[in-house]
Order: structure tokens, then C-alpha cells, then sequence
């Protein structure tokens, strides 16, 4: 497999290095993660079930009168609760991330537009898997233990085949279904 590291130059990904195994990594709804080396994790969905509540909060603070205490104070709960479903997914990315790094002297993934699948229906719980702020604390991880991250284009990924590595024609091309 051929992977890029973000500068545009292709090379080719080692099998192993250093102190553990190369792995990819591929990130998702359904899956928050799922590695190449079989680990797949379930995402959280921490501020759906917080939905409920933060609903309740909310709609008691739009009923406040304009610069009362009782305003004051609803609106300081509804920041507490932002905060602790902000709180429990930095834990999470924290830890998988930590996981991650631990085990592996290589990690890849795919470069994601989180802006652009943001921007569709999927946009509520894409906001809730917060990817980009995952990557960042994967690159932060990384770094400090001296780990490789890269980062992979994602053209023709869902194609290619994951036992050869061979793209199909134009004919033979993969449908859907």
C-alpha cells in the first residue's frame, strides 16, 4: 500500500517499525474506530444522551427574564452540561489515542474532510465523534512518544482490494449493492 504523509510524497508503508506493529486506522459513525489490527471501537455518543437534558435546560433558560438571577444561573447549567459532555469526549479521545500510541510504532489514517461530511445529514453526530479534535490528540500523543502518524489519501480506498492491493478497471468497477 502506498501512503501519503501529508506533504504530498507517496511511501510505502513498513509492515513493522521500531517497538511495535504499523497500523491503519479508519474512523466512523458506526465504528468510531476500527484498526487494521482488528480492534474496533464503539463511539460514545455522549451528547446524545445528554439531548435530553441539555433540552430541558435550555428551553427553562429561553422562559428567563433578560438579566435575572434565575437567567444567571440557567445559563450557567446549560454550560455546565456542554461542559461535561466536552469533558467525557476529551476523556475518551484521550484514552483511545493513548491506547493507540501504546501499541503502535506507526499509525495511519485517512485524510477526512470533517468540514464537508459535516455539512450533511450526518452533521449531528459527526459534531458528536468530533474526529478532528481525535486526530489532534492523536498527533499530540504521537509526537510525545515518538510515534509516526500519517496521514492517507482517501481516493479509491473503499476500491481497492484489500488483499492485493489492486485497483479494479473501469469495467469490473465495484457497485453498492
Amino acid at each position: 500500500m502506498i501512503f501519503s504523509s501529508g506533504s504530498g510524497a507517496a511511501a510505502p508503508l513498513p509492515e513493522d517499525t521500531g517497538d511495535g506493529p504499523a497500523v491503519g486506522i479508519d474512523l466512523g459513525l458506526k465504528s468510531f474506530l476500527v484498526a487494521s489490527d482488528g480492534l474496533s471501537v464503539e463511539p460514545p455518543r455522549y451528547y446524545r444522551e445528554a439531548s435530553k437534558k441539555l433540552w430541558v435546560a435550555q428551553r427553562s433558560l429561553s422562559r428567563k427574564k433578560k438579566g435575572s438571577g434565575r437567567r444567571r444561573k440557567a445559563r450557567e447549567k446549560v454550560a455546565r452540561l456542554h461542559e461535561k459532555t466536552a469533558n467525557q469526549r476529551r476523556d475518551f479521545h484521550h484514552k483511545q489515542a493513548w491506547r493507540l500510541v501504546n501499541r503502535h510504532a506507526l499509525i495511519a489514517h485517512e485524510a477526512l474532510n470533517v468540514k464537508g461530511i459535516a455539512h450533511t445529514r450526518l452533521a449531528e453526530a459527526t459534531y458528536d465523534a468530533r474526529w478532528a479534535s481525535f486526530l489532534n490528540i492523536l498527533a499530540q500523543k504521537a509526537e510525545e512518544a515518538a510515534v509516526r502518524v500519517v496521514t492517507v489519501d482517501p481516493r479509491n480506498t473503499t476500491q481497492m482490494c484489500s488483499n492485493c492491493g489492486g485497483l479494479p478497471s473501469e469495467a469490473g468497477k465495484k457497485t453498492l449493492s
